[in-house]
């Protein structure tokens, strides 16, 4: 394998021993070399990398770097606001909440492209439209008003409780405004779960499935609860995310600044902290803690799709809930195999073809199905 062909194995996966150490003997010639392959790391597409195999530094440099000099920037800029926005998580978890008594199933979801509003089981309202709209419930009383993709929910004084539901499917983003003005950005295929008067009462409680990021309305007296079913939080008023799709059986946690104590919903742990910079991976009823860059666990708010060391099983699930696809995968080895990249604005297709660069297979698309086969023999 030449440098070339080990330049485009490291945009996506982890080289071998013996690939890494030609790779950083190449890095290590020229400073030239090291400003190349930066710029190498920004390109998305697939087109882009295809052209790898006939780039020469001295001609293609000023190409690339203006075709891509705007999305840098771009993405610099995002980069710092995310930071900015980010706060300190505060406090301790409490020793035991149950969930609520209403449960929300997928056997109970519409299997439909919808973003569905639920009071106590019920329908109130699917789908969003781009005008102004105001939601109602059984009473007639406006529970929501809903602007293209975000939806703020009213104070109420029902005295009888009901519990909302906001459910998003694969490809779609959600901004959902609490009746204490916190927000609740939800990635694709997650929904919440949360009482009515949600701001009268001695907690503010929101049950989580799926991936949110949230800005916490800071009040002192009463704590904002998330409960998934792995951990519960207890927050102030902060910012921090959430990531627990049932279908990777994982729990993150992502603490920027401060510190926070988890507990586990199952008791098998308690007061375990994180500081700034740390992410907690809660599985099988174990935590462990590690430092990471937190970019990758953030860059969805962006509308970026970031894989860090992931084998492609798993990546798969990521893939079908941001684009909405069913990807069926005939190659078993593939399953196994780990890669790291970034992707942008490129469509499905281009990100299915980068990963067939760093690991060759055959394709093909039905209607919403990918279908990933063994190359084929010469």
């Amino acid at each position: 394998m030449n440098i070339k062909q080990i330049i485009i194995k490291s945009l996506h996966r982890q080289l071998s021993p013996e690939e890494e150490k030609i790779f950083k003997d190449w890095l290590g010639k020229s400073e030239a070399n090291k400003e190349f392959f930066k710029k190498l790391q920004n390109l998305k597409t697939a087109n882009d990398l295809k052209r790898i195999a006939n780039i020469e530094i001295t001609n293609e440099w000023n190409n690339l770097q203006k075709k891509h000099l705007h999305r840098l920037k771009l993405a610099r800029s995002q980069k710092r606001r995310k930071f900015l926005a980010a706060a300190v998580l505060i406090g301790i978890l409490l020793t035991s909440i149950g969930y609520y008594q209403t449960t929300i199933t997928t056997q109970q979801l519409p299997n439909d492209n919808a973003i569905v509003i639920f009071e106590n089981n019920k329908i109130l309202h699917q789908s969003i439209s781009n005008t102004h709209t105001e939601l109602k419930n059984e009473e007639g009383i406006t529970i929501a008003i809903q602007e293209k993709d975000q939806i703020k929910f009213l104070p109420t004084k029902k005295a009888k409780e009901s519990i909302k539901t906001v459910k998003v499917p694969n490809g779609k983003n959600l901004t959902v405004i609490l009746e204490d003005n916190s927000i609740v950005k939800l990635n694709a295929g997650s929904f919440i779960q949360f009482s009515n008067n949600f701001n009268s009462k001695k907690t503010r409680s929101v049950k989580l499935e799926g991936e949110a990021y949230f800005e916490v309305t800071k009040n002192k007296e009463i704590p904002f609860i998330v409960q998934t079913p792995k951990a519960i939080i207890k927050v102030l008023g902060t910012s921090f995310n959430v990531s627990s799709y049932t279908d990777l059986n994982t729990t993150k946690i992502v603490l920027v600044e401060g510190r926070v104590a988890i507990e586990s919903t199952s008791e098998k742990f308690k007061n375990q902290f994180l500081n700034p910079n740390q992410v907690a991976h809660i599985e099988a009823g174990t935590i462990s803690i590690t430092n990471e860059d937190l970019n990758q666990y953030l860059s969805w708010l962006d509308g970026k799709l970031s894989i860090s060391k992931q084998p492609f099983s798993k990546i798969i699930l990521q893939l079908e809930r941001t684009y909405n696809i069913k990807i069926k995968n005939n190659y078993s080895e593939l399953n196994h195999k780990t890669f790291t990249a970034t992707f942008d604005k490129e469509s499905i297709e281009e990100i299915i073809q980068s990963f067939k660069l760093s690991f060759p297979f055959e394709y093909e698309i039905k209607s919403n199905t990918i279908i990933i086969n063994k190359p084929k023999t010469e």
